[in-house]
């Protein structure tokens, strides 16, 4: 596991699961730490409610999330729209439909005051809320097309490998026609304290 070679202290103990079922896999916790991903969650509400009741007074959350309203640095929404419609020309070109869904839940971003208010409501103090710019190399977008959750959040009902390579595709037309080289992103950090 690679969380426990990156920290061996035994007093700290990972476990897997669900986060909607975060109380039934531990009863307390003195942290939690969500990784890029409370944006995939679809009721935050219920799940937020999950960490404070595990948390003592004075425990900690954290989480932190590209995926939010105020991520896109400077003019680069327009790369991504780019990218968006040549992954639909890449299907297209291959015949694959893409299916008339449901916004994924991962579409549906959030403001950082936002979810300052969710954690507010779930008896937890946020401390610490930062948005930190930072470049991504173009190999992370690479890397991301490969992402089952993103592939899904990005293209709802189309087949995952279909999805990935669509995405691959429309990634190399929309960075040959813009030519960035890194592309700059806002990365949102939240430290919140359980009251």
């Amino acid at each position: 596991m690679r969380a426990r070679a990156d920290v061996p202290d035994a007093r700290v103990q990972f476990l897997e699961g669900t986060a909607e079922c975060l109380t039934q896999l531990v009863p307390r916790a003195d942290a939690v730490l969500f990784l890029n991903a409370l944006h995939l969650v679809s009721d935050k509400p219920a799940v937020l409610a999950e960490i404070r009741r595990i948390l003592p007074a004075g425990g900690r959350f954290a989480f932190n999330s590209t995926f939010f309203t105020g991520a896109y640095e400077g003019n680069t929404g327009g790369f991504y729209r780019r990218w968006v419609v040549r992954t639909m020309q890449s299907l297209k070109d291959r015949g694959i439909p893409v299916p008339k869904a449901h916004r994924a839940d991962a579409m549906e971003w959030l403001t950082p005051e936002d979810y300052a208010a969710l954690c507010a409501a779930a008896g937890l103090r946020v401390t610490t809320l930062e948005l930190l710019r930072i470049e991504l190399p173009l190999q992370c977008l690479t890397d991301i097309c490969r992402f089952s959750l993103f592939i899904e959040g990005a293209l709802p009902g189309v087949p995952l490998e279909e999805g990935s390579q669509a995405l691959e595709v429309g990634l190399g037309r929309a960075l040959d026609e813009m030519q960035y080289t890194t592309l700059p992103r806002n990365w949102l950090e939240v430290i919140a304290e359980a009251v």
